[in-house]
């Protein structure tokens, strides 16, 4: 015990001393000492438990001193848990040490890297050219780079540092010396900032100036070369090579005018190199005014050209010019000096036309004359005085003068031939037509025929339109002669008498003419009357004999509809005869009144005709009324049939018990039945309307059949009911068998799912490793994702099922049986699912504990290996043999936490899955033995080693450590302040290398002072170790003091030398922005002003963000100023220097900004007119263009977008007003431009009104162009309307029979009703767009009136066509109405015939006379109605034979003589009936009269033969 006591008290005094050292591998040693010690004392925790046992074993057996004993152990044990502490917060305190050390050097790193490129960014190499400069500055870039990334770095090392500085509790280091260092790092990081700034500066520059350089040189040789290609060119021989080299310096123009903005930007930056005296501007200056020199004269050497170039363009021009014009005007002069003047009026018509058009070219080329003229004023002295060039001129002048004057002769010669030519032209004309329609007016006599005096009155209209043709040529002639008459023709006399004879001959054939045209137009008037009164009284009477002989004498349908349809044919015929008998009566009285001789015979027809209208107008009403009841009856019975038919169809259709077989037969059946459904709505209509109608015949006294007319009702009634039901009950069953089958489809797709599962379950394996069974476990995952989702639509398929049974489906218990499989085959599925997975979790589980067992073994063999390798340690000393072993054994009590979570989890497999009990018992137990074997064998190293010596090890250690402080001692003898910052800097680097060795040396003492407390007491071993320990703590001791002092010396040293090195820059940083603060350029265009603005306020933003830095550089400068020594002086002139330039430059940018912000307004104002004034003249440019469109859509298209440019333009008033109040603001500022500015807002104030002036001329040619086309598509339309119409119009079909013609004559009449108001509504819409156009001065006036005339005249041509065709159908409908006609009496005829039979057969058969007189007066009354027919039958085909000939005047006769003939027979045969029925009418008047006489005798007799006596004497004389 007292072993164990003495070595935890070693211990505990070892691990309570913190002598971690200064530096990392001070700490790194350290940490690795306490591993060691840890180790060693983890490993002694064994022997600590043996003492415990032994002492729990003494108290067992009953010891007498087993109270010292168990105090011992309790003070043991006591010890041995302080132990543990002090071991754990010793290494929590090397752990910070070692973290912050790492820092610290990190720091060091970083700050050598500094240092290293502070030495490149102060290199005076800006490069010798632009390549060079340009490769510096991509090097400089990756420097900047590096510079931002280990920026970063330092950011991040600052940070860790500083944590160190609020821990609580242990600190590895003083918190100041953390900061100082932080502090240093972070100055030295700015200082390497601001010097890659400054050289990034230095380098811009450099490119610049070598950039400005090249420029130059390259200006230089194109400048060179320009003027010797100049000096090369000549003037030209002709005008074409004139042309030529005009051409060749235009582009040399060009190039000068592009190259002289590229030289000014040249010579700008060469100026601001030089205002901003950056280094190498030497013959900058000289260099600049030569290249000006040079350009000048390039300049000046172009310009010379050109002009002799324009004088020789001019001269040669003007010969060009002169030779044109001379050759003209010579053939001009032949033309007008002919002497041929022609012998008619067209050849000198024509010759009149060529004269004014060389009459015109002479008057324009007059300007030509003139032309020449001014351009030889304009010619060159040298030019001009040539006697050649004048004599030209004046020929030109005299040869011009000729040729006008000849010209001005000959046309007046022309004039006169001419009219003379006309004037007799016309007269000979004129005399002509007026002898040949005099001669035709005598021999004309007035015709009595109407056909001769519409033939007659034909020629009279032709003649009238020549009558207004020839007027107007002989108003011609006579104003031509009055021309002739004023000029003082030498003909006059002749040309007077021409001219009064010719108005003497149209004066009397113009009475002529007026007598002749009045007596035609009353003949024509009488013959129209009496023709149009026969065709109107014959008519009348066709009318009354077809509504005689249409009697309904049957209750068919197809008698009443062709009844109808004749009787309502027959009131359009009356409705249009009506107006024509009033207006017949009209004219009527005006004809008796115009011819009074035959008043009789006009009167007389019109009175026929009006008696023949009342009786027509009394059968026609008789026959209506007895026409409509049986009408509608027949029509009732009719549909009533139909309907019925169609309801026995459609209830056989409804009831169907088809069933389908699948899905696409369901959806058909339904649609099917749906089609029915809507058949079934569209004859509710017929069925609600019979009911109607059967109401109606009801309420009207109809002689109805009631019997079968209600038994067919009320199987109508019966019948519709009952179909509806059978529909809706066939609905209710398709509707479930559609969605049993859609219930089938989805159960398939459910037991495709089922099956695809069950397939995927039966073919599954086990894994064998942790990797392939994740995989499986995976793969199962997403197996029972989409099994989930597939019985989330089965459970769909179910519940839908179960809802079709609710409903109780015809296929109840099919659903019931599928849906039972489906569910049960589910769960199957989803069980064995999820026994699977548990599988998979069992033998992951299982692998995963193999794995780690594994990587245990293979980690315990290969520590194995090295703990009983020895041979590799044998070269190594002692002491690094124990570290290296202490630190293995370190990290086998670090992995024995490893073991006991494998035993711990290989406990908990075995409890939660006992069937893997002997897999994994059998893997712990081979654990077990290896790690057992591996600490036996580490632990009997263990002791090997430390039996070692350690002696000789420390001696020589502390004998090397003092000749290192001897050689450090020697170091600090001599002292050097330094004489600049460089010097100092490297200064205070070596004195911190020596405290770092220090450092070192101070935690080797300590390292060696542990050995040594283990080598044992009172030995000479040990007493040589003790003095040599002495010794050199003494030295470490006295050599303290030294640093310190070199320390403070070199770091105040450096703060002087530093505060001149800062006020050296900041007066140099100062004194190269005072210049861009005093510079006097404040720009001429906004940009410049903007860029002057930009730059003024970043160089504020500058002076801002560094006014902190110069108050701190003042600061330390005054503070070290206030010292009285050499060196203050310095820094105190230095100081007042920067004070002064830095008030300076502050006060100098805040005045610059001042005057900046007041050029910025103006500039901003000549801005902003400037581009208004640019877009006024874009908008000037829109409005002068002259496109007018294509057509309509493109001129709308184009007034559209001219609108939408009108309201831009009215909404630019605003900012023309923006403009004016800007203006305002300027003047009231008194701005030193301000009359500039007046001027330019007054230009911009009259171009916004020129251009809306503008605006408006191009809106109204848009408008008059646009109404143009809209016109001309109207009228396109109008004339393709008319057009079509006309086709209609000439058709020349004319019927096939009468029922043809008048359907073709009722849809003609609706087309010419319908033609004439739309198309004359249209002509006139037309027509008064015309008219508004041309009212309103349109330009194409005369085109519309052409399109205009156009129209109308087409307009005319329909109507005439309309007409011709309207007489075509009429006579067309008469032949046919006389074709009808005719089998009409034909059969009116023949049952007359089929009635004679009757009449003689009840002669027979009956004894009263009175009956047989009344049916044969009957039968000859209805004989009387046909002898009105047959005669009006005869006079239509004496009408039509005058009208038609050939095969159709066959036709009529053929089908006259028809008639007659069956006419004839009929009389016949009713005159022998006649005389029948009177000469048994006789006969039987005869017997009634002996009857008669027989009876009164018999009575006579009875009465003579009766005995009764008279009684008195009165009855007596009475008998």
């Amino acid at each position: 015990m007292t072993m164990r006591q003495a070595w935890l008290n070693e211990n505990q005094r070892l691990v309570s001393q913190d002598n971690f050292g200064y530096d990392l591998p001070a700490v790194e040693a350290a940490m690795k000492k306490h591993e060691a010690i840890e180790a060693d004392i983890a490993s002694y925790e064994e022997r600590i438990g043996v003492v415990v046992e032994l002492a729990t074993e003494i108290e067992k057996e009953g010891y007498y001193d087993v109270r010292r004993i168990l105090a011992r152990k309790e003070n043991i044990l006591g010890q041995w848990s302080l132990l543990k502490e002090l071991v754990a917060g010793r290494r929590t305190r090397l752990e910070r040490n070692l973290a912050l050390q790492k820092t610290f050097q990190d720091m060091v790193y970083m700050i050598d890297w500094m240092e290293e490129t502070q030495v490149q960014l102060l290199s005076k190499d800006f490069g010798k050219h632009l390549l060079e400069v340009d490769d510096l500055l991509q090097k400089q870039s990756l420097q900047e780079a590096d510079i931002t990334v280990q920026s970063e770095r330092v950011e991040t090392l600052n940070t860790a540092a500083l944590k160190f500085t609020t821990i609580e509790g242990y600190q590895p280091c003083d918190p100041q010396v953390i900061c100082n260092r932080v502090n240093h790092v972070s100055s030295c990081l700015e200082e390497l900032k601001q010097l890659a700034a400054k050289r990034r500066a230095e380098l811009e520059e450099s490119r610049l100036l070598w950039a400005f350089f090249q420029e130059l040189e390259e200006s230089e040789a194109w400048i060179r070369e320009k003027s010797s290609i100049l000096a090369a060119q000549g003037y030209g021989r002709d005008l074409s090579s004139v042309l030529r080299l005009l051409q060749k310096h235009k582009t040399l123009a060009g190039e000068l005018l592009a190259h002289r903005s590229l030289l000014q930007n040249t010579i700008k930056r060469g100026k601001q190199i030089l205002s901003e005296k950056s280094f190498g501007t030497v013959g900058i200056q000289e260099h600049i005014m030569e290249v000006k020199s040079q350009w000048k004269k390039l300049e000046d050497q172009a310009a010379q050209h050109l002009n002799h170039l324009q004088e020789a363009l001019n001269f040669f021009q003007f010969s060009a010019e002169t030779d044109d014009v001379v050759a003209w005007l010579q053939d001009a002069y032949r033309l007008v000096s002919s002497e041929d003047f022609g012998h008619d009026e067209y050849s000198t018509q024509s010759l009149l036309k060529k004269h004014k058009g060389v009459t015109d070219a002479i008057d324009k080329h007059r300007l030509h004359v003139v032309a020449l003229h001014k351009h030889l004023v304009a010619l060159p002295l040298q030019y001009r005085d040539q006697e050649e060039v004048q004599v030209r001129m004046g020929e030109v002048e005299q040869l011009y003068t000729e040729v006008a004057e000849v010209a001005v002769l000959r046309q007046q010669w022309l004039h006169d031939a001419l009219a003379v030519y006309r004037m007799f032209s016309e007269v000979n004309a004129c005399e002509l037509w007026i002898d040949e329609k005099e001669q035709w007016l005598d021999k004309m006599e007035i015709p009595e025929n109407l056909e001769d005096v519409e033939v007659v009155a034909h020629r009279f209209e032709s003649l009238d339109q020549e009558m207004n043709s020839l007027m107007g040529r002989i108003l011609d002639v006579n104003q031509i002669v009055q021309q002739l008459l004023d000029g003082g023709h030498p003909s006059s006399t002749e040309v007077r008498g021409c001219q009064d004879h010719l108005n003497s001959r149209w004066n009397s054939i113009v009475e002529l003419v007026e007598q002749k045209k009045d007596q035609l137009g009353s003949m024509q008037r009488l013959q129209n009357y009496l023709l149009e009164c026969q065709e109107i009284k014959s008519q009348i009477q066709e009318k009354r004999k077809a509504i005689d002989a249409t009697q309904y004498v049957g209750s068919d349908l197809g008698g009443v509809l062709a009844l109808q349809r004749r009787l309502s044919t027959m009131e359009g015929a009356l409705s249009v005869l009506e107006p024509k008998l009033l207006h017949l009566q009209e004219e009527a009285e005006r004809l008796a009144t115009a011819h009074s001789a035959r008043t009789m015979d006009i009167l007389l027809p019109f009175d026929d005709i009006s008696v023949e209208w009342e009786e027509l107008k009394r059968t026609l009403q008789g026959c209506e009324d007895s026409l409509m009841v049986a009408s509608r009856l027949q029509s009732f019975i009719q549909d009533l049939d139909s309907f019925l038919t169609w309801l026995v169809q459609t209830q056989t259709a409804a009831a169907s018990d088809q069933l389908p077989n699948n899905l696409e037969e369901a959806e058909k059946l339904i649609n099917k039945h749906a089609a029915l459904k809507e058949e079934i709505g569209r004859y509710e209509e017929d069925y609600e309307r019979l009911q109607t109608m059967n109401e109606l015949l009801e309420s009207e006294d109809a002689p109805l059949p009631q019997a079968a007319l209600q038994q067919w009702l009320q199987k109508l009634d019966v019948g519709w009911n009952k179909l509806l039901e059978m529909w809706e009950s066939r609905r209710e069953v398709l509707v479930q068998a559609h969605i049993f089958h859609l219930f089938l489809r989805d159960v398939k797709q459910a037991e495709s799912f089922l099956n695809n599962q069950e397939s995927a379950l039966a073919h599954v394996e086990l894994p064998s490793t942790v990797e392939t069974v994740e995989a499986a476990i995976k793969k199962h995952k997403e197996f029972t994702t989409t099994m989930e989702l597939n019985l989330h639509r089965i459970k769909a398929v179910i519940e839908a099922g179960e809802s079709l049974i609710s409903q109780s489906n015809i296929y109840s218990e099919r659903i019931r049986d599928r849906i039972d499989t489906l569910a049960n085959r589910g769960n199957q599925n989803r069980e064995q699912a999820q026994r699977w997975l548990e599988k998979l979790n069992d033998q992951w589980e299982l692998q995963r504990f193999l794995q780690d067992c594994h990587e245990l073994g293979d980690w315990v063999y290969e520590k194995m290996l090295m703990a009983r390798d020895s041979s590799r340690d044998e070269t190594q000393k002692l002491h690094k043999k124990w570290q290296k072993h202490q630190a293995f054994m370190a990290e086998l009590a670090q992995n024995k936490e490893w073991l006991d979570k494998i035993e711990k989890e290989g406990q908990q497999l075995i409890k939660e899955k006992p069937e893997l009990s002997l897999v994994v018992q059998r893997k712990l137990e081979e654990i077990r033995e290896c790690w057992q074997d591996l600490e036996s064998t580490t632990q009997a190293k263990a002791q090997q080693l430390f039996e070692a010596n350690k002696a000789d090890l420390l001696v020589q250690s502390y004998e090397s450590l003092d000749q290192r402080l001897g050689q450090l001692e020697g170091q600090l003898v001599y002292v050097d302040q330094g004489q600049d910052l460089t010097t100092v800097n490297k200064q205070l680097k070596k004195l911190h290398a020596m405290e770092s060795q220090m450092e070192e040396w101070y935690k080797e003492v300590g390292q060696l002072q542990v050995q040594a407390a283990s080598i044992p007491q009172q030995t000479q071993v040990n007493q040589t170790v003790s003095g040599r320990q002495v010794a050199v703590e003494t030295r470490m001791a006295r050599l303290i003091e030294p640093l310190k002092e070199r320390r403070r010396i070199l770091l105040a040293s450096k703060e002087v030398h530093q505060v001149g090195r800062d006020l050296e820059d900041e007066i140099l940083w100062v004194q190269e922005r005072l210049p861009l603060a005093l510079s006097q350029e404040h720009g001429s265009t906004l940009q410049a002003v903007q860029q002057l603005m930009k730059k003024n306020q970043t160089l504020q933003r500058e002076l801002e963000g560094h006014r902190s830095r110069i108050e701190d550089v003042l600061e330390r400068a005054a503070i070290i100023a206030s010292i009285r020594s050499p060196e203050a002086d310095c820094i105190r002139v230095g100081h007042d220097q920067l004070a002064q330039l830095w008030d300076l430059l502050w006060a100098e940018t805040e005045r610059r900004q001042l005057v900046l912000d007041a050029m910025y307004q103006a500039q901003q104002y000549y801005f902003d007119t400037a581009e208004v004034e640019s877009w006024l003249s874009e908008q000037e440019l829109h409005m002068m263009n002259e496109e007018k469109g294509k057509d309509e859509p493109s001129t709308l298209q184009l007034l559209k977008k001219h609108l939408l440019l009108e309201q831009t333009i009215e909404d630019y008033a605003e900012t023309i007003g923006l403009l004016s109040q800007q203006c305002r603001q300027l003047l009231e500022m008194g701005h030193p431009d301000s009359e500039q500015i007046s001027k330019r807002q007054s230009q911009v104030d009259r171009l916004y009104v020129s251009l809306k002036d503008l605006v408006e001329e191009r809106k109204s040619r848009l408008e008059q162009q646009y109404w143009l086309y809209q016109l001309h598509r109207e009228v396109d339309e109008l004339e393709q309307w008319i057009a079509q119409r006309e086709v209609v119009a000439s058709s020349p079909e004319l019927g096939q029979d009468f029922e043809h013609v008048t359907v073709l004559q009722e849809k003609f009449t609706e087309f010419a009703s319908e033609t004439g108001g739309v198309g004359q509504e249209r002509v006139t819409a037309v027509n008064q767009m015309v008219d508004e156009l041309i009212d309103y001065g349109h330009s194409e006036a005369a085109t519309i009136a052409e399109w205009k005339d156009c129209v109308n005249e087409a307009w005319a041509d329909l109507l005439e066509l309309m007409e011709t065709r309207a007489q075509m159908l009429a006579a067309s409908h008469q032949l046919h109405k006389f074709f009808s006609d005719c089998k009409e009496v034909l059969a009116q005829i023949e049952d007359k015939h089929r009635r004679l039979p009757e009449v003689r057969a009840r002669q027979g058969g009956t004894s009263n006379t009175s009956t047989l007189q009344r049916l044969l007066q009957s039968f000859e009354q209805d004989i009387q109605l046909l002898v009105t027919q047959v005669r009006q039958l005869q006079e239509s085909a004496a009408q039509l034979r005058t009208v038609y000939a050939g095969e159709k005047v066959e036709a009529i006769a053929c089908r006259e003589h028809e008639v007659m003939q069956f006419w004839k027979d009929l009389l016949t045969s009713c005159e022998e009936c006649r005389l029948q029925i009177t000469t048994e009418t006789d006969k039987l008047r005869f017997f009634s009269m002996v009857r008669d006489q027989m009876a009164w005798m018999d009575s006579i007799i009875c009465q003579i033969d009766t005995g009764e006596k008279p009684r008195w004497l009165n009855r007596t004389r009475g008998v």
